[in-house]
């Protein structure tokens, strides 16, 4: 599912340690320590921003994946760069945890259904139907409902009912 045609990246090079206590001061990069897990250590230097292809970035070439706190933590470091406030990483949590939510339940959709790697675009767009789908909560989609804490696991056992209904009727 391609949301932009272009997407912001900085360059990632190899860097010396930056130990955790260190990070202050050097809001210019984001520390990605044991990348490769060769014992080398990167950062991305964010003061060095390009936009690239969307092409560009594929599946078949990612090397890492970050965490909701490495994200969180990537956002306080651009915006930190970017303006001088740094505003603390749970408030990130707070807005972008339906994102993450929503990026799960594609990945499970996309494991259950994907029976290869060709298969991942084809059913990540039905996950995105299925998502922006009306859901039971009249006039609400599903993607709607993972903004409420309360309303999340409700959406999870929703798509696995319905990914079972997919299964079962495959089978007939």
């Amino acid at each position: 599912m391609n949301l932009v045609s272009r997407l912001l990246v900085a360059e990632v090079r190899e860097s010396s340690l930056i130990p955790f206590g260190g990070w202050k001061g050097n809001y210019r990069l984001m520390p990605l320590p044991e990348l490769y897990d060769d014992g080398n250590h990167f950062a991305a230097h964010l003061h060095e921003p390009y936009l690239v292809p969307e092409e560009a970035l594929q599946p078949h070439n990612r090397v890492a994946c970050m965490s909701q706190v490495g994200v969180n933590l990537l956002l306080q470091r651009w915006v930190h760069h970017n303006s001088r406030v740094v505003v603390p990483t749970y408030d990130y949590q707070l807005v972008t945890v339906a994102q993450f939510e929503e990026a799960d339940l594609i990945e499970e959709w996309c494991d259950e259904r994907a029976e290869n790697s060709a298969e991942f675009a084809t059913e990540t767009a039905a996950a995105h139907q299925w998502l922006r789908g009306d859901s039971t909560n009249a006039g609400k989609r599903w993607q709607n409902l993972l903004e409420d804490a309360q309303t999340r696991a409700t959406v999870r056992t929703a798509m696995r009912r319905h990914l079972k209904e997919l299964r079962i009727a495959a089978q007939a």
